[in-house]
């Protein structure tokens, strides 16, 4: 088994930085797994095997444990499950708290972060109940440092934003772009609502000073994805029939858009969008099947759309695992994937849809030291 973990290891060093002509200096992997509510955090060195680990407790509720993991620079940020705050996870296995964050503790309902990135910048949301329906909502950005703090202007106000959280989606690199759901529904997220969705999607300019709408938006309550430092907006948006997905990818650059139709597919949901650094592939996740119940294990299902050719279609559809992308490898030719039900990383060719196993753990990716 020991040789099996490094051998995993090594192929992914080997899949993410040969092509580049070798490494200056031995990057870090980051794992996670996930044993009852507890959650180890492994810092790796592929090289020689050795991890450092931390533990922290809590999770026992998480609909998806990569939603509560987010790689930075020097580390893991999470958001404590017991009170909201957000705390990084060092490369030594130290915890501290990003002390600024809330800003304000009074009446506060929820914090809702993006990362950008490069992962040195973060925006939130912060949450205040005024009478226990409504809510008052103030946006920020800062330096993952905590330098560079800024508040946004009042959020623009429209029929359902009052009785609404807001839902950060990205933020650029500079903080001059931030994205964000401003009427994300005010509801427990069941238990078979797999993925996340978006209902009204907007956009702060900080060279202007302004808020506008995305393009067609409000849209449908459906998942979206921002990528290529905020250049890149993605839709995957319900056709007029069937179950599926059609992907709508904006270049916010000049305003252009494409469309990929939708495919036939016994799948409900999807979401986990990952968009490669050319802007040319999309890979998401399906999931929920019509008439499983809720009690049952569900299936899911892979897919890789090629946003030029106007195509889309499953990849592969393991029983019992949910497969989520996590980057486009090998000139885009192949993908690190985890499933985050079974605790595993795989590297997976997406002309043949065969995969082999790299990892036991969940791989968040890389530091590179």
């Amino acid at each position: 088994m020991k040789k099996l973990k490094l051998f995993g290891l090594l192929l992914i060093i080997a899949a993410l930085f040969t092509a580049q002509g070798g490494l200056a200096q031995t990057p870090t992997d980051v794992f996670i797994s996930q044993q009852g509510d507890e959650v180890s955090i492994y810092f790796t060195n592929p090289i020689t095997g050795l991890s450092i680990v931390a533990r922290i407790g809590g999770f026992s509720n998480v609909p998806n444990i990569l939603e509560a993991f987010h790689l930075t620079p020097s580390g893991v940020l999470y958001q404590n499950p017991s009170d909201g705050t957000l705390r990084i996870v060092s490369a030594n296995g130290l915890v501290s708290s990003l002390v600024f964050i809330p800003q304000q503790l009074e009446n506060l309902r929820g914090i809702s972060f993006a990362l950008s990135e490069d992962g040195n910048t973060i925006a939130w949301a912060e949450m205040h109940s005024l009478d226990g329906v409504r809510f008052e909502t103030s946006l920020f950005t800062a330096s993952l440092n905590g330098g560079n703090l800024r508040m946004l202007p009042v959020l623009p106000v429209t029929q359902g934003s009052p009785f609404s959280r807001v839902a950060v989606l990205g933020v650029s690199n500079d903080a001059s772009l931030v994205f964000f759901d401003l009427e994300q529904p005010n509801v427990v997220r069941g238990i078979t609502d797999y993925f996340i969705n978006y209902q009204s999607l907007w956009l702060y300019i900080t060279p202007r000073q302004a808020y506008n709408a995305l393009p067609l938006e409000p849209n449908c309550h459906c998942p979206a994805q921002i990528a290529n430092d905020g250049r890149t907006f993605i839709r995957l948006e319900r056709p007029v029939l069937g179950k599926s997905y059609r992907i709508h990818t904006w270049n916010l650059d000049n305003n252009t858009d494409r469309l990929t139709p939708a495919f036939d597919t016994i799948y409900q949901q999807g979401g986990d969008v990952l968009v490669s650094d050319d802007g040319r592939l999309v890979a998401y996740s399906m999931g929920g099947i019509e008439g499983v119940s809720a009690n049952e294990v569900t299936a899911f299902a892979l897919v890789v759309a090629d946003t030029s050719a106007g195509e889309q279609r499953i990849i592969n559809a393991p029983n019992g695992q949910r497969w989520t992308a996590m980057a486009f490898i090998n000139e885009n030719q192949e993908l690190m994937i985890v499933d985050s039900l079974i605790g595993a990383t795989y590297k997976l060719d997406i002309a043949s849809g065969d995969y082999w196993l790299v990892a036991d753990k969940i791989w968040l990716g890389q530091l590179s030291n």
